[in-house]
């Protein structure tokens, strides 16, 4: 692990950035292919929950009130119509 932190030429230690490369250059396809996925549901969740959240929020922006219904006389409305009263 030490090989990995300190970088070959100089004896310096390695960004992340590196560190992170060095890493994903040492996985073969199968171990990329699950780390590509767990870590892409963990971005497509928290985008989406950013997505939600704006979703919600321009939902509420448009909320208005909705007038006072006469459930009877809408009933009886939709029952003259559906059967020609």
């Amino acid at each position: 692990m030490s090989n990995m932190v300190l970088d070959l030429l100089g004896e310096m230690p390695m960004t992340t950035k590196e560190q992170a490369h060095s890493i994903i250059d040492s996985l073969n396809e199968e171990q990329l292919q699950s780390f590509v996925t767990i870590f892409g549901i963990y971005l497509k969740d928290t985008s989406a929950s950013k997505s939600k959240l704006d979703v919600y929020r321009s939902l509420t922006k448009k909320l208005h009130s909705a007038p006072d219904l006469d459930y009877d006389a809408e009933l009886e409305a939709y029952r003259n119509e559906r059967y020609n009263r």
